[in-house]
Order: structure tokens, then sequence, then C-alpha cells
């Protein structure tokens, strides 16, 4: 069961990427030149279903709030410190709704896009 701090996501997709900062100039004779400024915080991108506008909401939240963040899997931390960049919902077309038990038949069904930066 995978978590954004405390709110259920069943998640379908997820990557991570890394990035190192490089200059690349070119003198006007001679070969490139290749200047190292270090490397850019990885970036986590999870695609899941999310059920119920009161979860929706508070990925929504998470996106305003300025504070740090812990992605859990089986209630155990696989990252934290991460800052919610974006996060996109779409609503599914669902008669019943059979991911979350605990929640009405009719709950709606969000699948989302979420961006995640790593606060080091």
């Amino acid at each position: 069961m995978w978590e954004l701090d405390s709110v259920r996501t069943f998640v379908t997709k997820f990557s991570t990427g890394d990035q190192q900062i490089v200059a690349r100039l070119q003198p006007l004779s001679g070969a490139s030149v290749h200047q190292f400024f270090g490397y850019e915080s990885p970036v986590l991108k999870i695609n899941a279903f999310v059920v119920g506008n009161t979860d929706r909401d508070a990925i929504r939240s998470k996106v305003r709030d300025g504070t740090t963040h812990a992605l859990n899997y089986n209630s155990s931390p696989i990252f934290g410190n991460l800052i919610v960049k974006n996060a996109s919902f779409d609503m599914k077309l669902s008669i019943c709704q059979t991911l979350r038990s605990d929640l009405a038949e009719d709950a709606p069904v969000y699948e989302c896009e979420i961006e995640l930066w790593q606060d080091e």
C-alpha cells in the first residue's frame, strides 16, 4: 500500500530521475569545454489512482503548503523530505469503485500524476 503522508494511493507507475548540471562552452577555436556545477536533487514521478474527493483535496493541498512530505510503502518511508511540485487529476468514469471498501461504492476515482522533488 502506497501513501503520501497518510493519503492512500494506488500507484501504477513510479519513476525517478537524476541530472547533472553541466555547461557546454564552445570557444571560437578548439573543442567544447565542459564546466560541471554539481547535480540536481532527484525528481520522482508517480501515476496513481486516488479514491474520493477528500484524498484528492489532501494531495492538492500539499502542492500549496510549503512543507516536505514522506512517500511510504507498506507503512515504511521509502523517500522523505519530498516537495509536491505539482499534481494533476483526471476523474475516471466508473459505476462502482472497488479499490477502497471503506468508501462508498459511488465514490469518485481519479487518475493522478504527481511530481515530487527531493529536498536534501
